[in-house]
Order: C-alpha cells, then structure tokens, then sequence
C-alpha cells in the first residue's frame, strides 16, 4: 500500500509542532516509516492493528465508517501511553493507497461538525474517494 500525506496533514503537523513538538516527532516518525514500507502499511485498512517499533495502532474512524468510508485513525503509542493526537486518513483500495489527511487533537471527540471533519470530507471528495456503502 502506498501512502500519500495531503497537504492539510503537513500543515496540522507544523501547527502541532509549535505546542506539542515529541508527539509531533513521534507522529513523523510513524508516517515516515508507512511511507517507506509499503508491508507496514498494509496495516492501514485493518481494525485494532498494532506495530512496534515505533508504536502505534489503527482504529476505524466510526462514524465515517459508516457513511461509506474507509476512514481510519492511527494513535501513537511510542513515547506516551495517551498522546493527545490522532492521525486521521482514508484508504482507496481501488488504487490501494492510504490518504493522510489530518492530525487533530483527541478532545475534537469525532464531532461530525467540527471544522476538521467537515475538511476531511471535502479532501475525500476533493481526491475522488468513493463511499462504499
């Protein structure tokens, strides 16, 4: 699996790195590694996988989930046992390739409204990512 980073995660990560720079690093760490291992990153359109090292796992994306999507987030696990961010993307299996598209703070609590919901679904629609269901 390929891994793509949207211009909109590289921004999240640079407003991260000014308040939260290990996690941030931690964060780099992990996509760096998926873009680099396509073997890795077939862990991507999985349920509750798990990679060590560096730590982190995958959990669908719910609510997104059940639109139709296959939405994802990853939490890092490395340097704390409850990071204060989460990594959000998408899979295209038609071209087998996962879409990082946002980092955002756990307490946005996957608010269908917030802000960052509502750009991750336009970056979907944006890059042509179908609904499944």
């Amino acid at each position: 699996m390929q891994v793509e980073i949207h211009h909109h995660a590289i921004e999240d990560l640079a407003e991260l790195r000014k308040t939260h720079r290990d996690e941030a690093l931690e964060i780099i760490e992990v996509l760096s590694l998926l873009q680099s291992n396509p073997d890795i990153a077939e862990c991507l359109y999985r349920e509750h996988q798990r990679y060590d090292p560096p730590s982190f796992e995958t959990k669908r994306y719910l609510d997104l989930y059940k639109k139709g999507y296959n939405a994802y987030r990853i939490k890092t696990l490395e340097r704390s046992r409850n990071p204060s961010h989460r990594v959000l993307y998408v899979c295209d299996m038609r071209i087998d390739t996962a879409y990082i598209l946002a980092v955002v703070p756990r307490s946005f609590n996957y608010d269908p409204q917030h802000p960052t919901v509502r750009r991750f679904l336009q970056d979907c629609e944006d890059i042509g990512i179908p609904q499944y269901r």
